[in-house]
């Protein structure tokens, strides 16, 4: 994926204030560390860009990103288990669990996003073996063209006609 993620941060926020209110998070904050966690994982590209031994290397290969910690599902999945602890045993006096947990799930649902459409290391560290829903389910999805670009699309609309709601 590669235009959902922001769009997809935004439906997940939009979505879960209404369960945050009772923390006093302000609606802005909340949106605006939504959108952060759902963009934070391809940070690691800037890294990659910036750092590559080889700029044909990283210029070719726009995935070789996705070995990086930023990357792995369980880097995520443990980022949110411990905000959503932290924001458990804070009761109603954090604000800072709050957006911790939106962050941290933007970053998963990034992860969950990238393993449809590109390969991940859904196990890294432990395996380093690649996966992707496309290389899973070749068959399926081999009647369908352009089926990724589909379902960014309907990422994309569903997120404007929520912002259009809100606006």
């Amino acid at each position: 994926m590669h235009f959902a993620h922001l769009p997809a941060g935004y439906i997940t926020s939009r979505l879960l204030f209404k369960h945050f209110k009772l923390r006093a998070v302000s609606y802005r904050q909340f949106i605006f560390w939504g959108l952060f966690g759902s963009i934070a994982p391809d940070f690691d590209l800037i890294y990659f860009l910036v750092f590559s031994d080889n700029i044909d290397q990283a210029t070719q290969t726009y995935t070789t990103h996705h070995t990086y910690i930023t990357h792995f599902p369980i880097f995520w999945l443990s980022l949110l288990i411990i905000s959503f602890l932290w924001m458990k045993w804070s009761r109603h006096r954090s604000q800072a669990a709050s957006l911790a947990v939106i962050f941290t799930l933007g970053g998963f649902i990034h992860m969950i996003l990238d393993v449809i459409a590109d390969s991940t290391l859904v196990f890294a560290p432990f395996d380093n073996k690649a996966y992707s829903l496309e290389n899973t389910f070749p068959d399926i999805l081999h009647d369908l063209p352009y089926w990724e670009l589909g379902l960014e699309f309907c990422i994309i609309v569903w997120a404007l006609s929520l912002w259009l709601k809100r606006s």
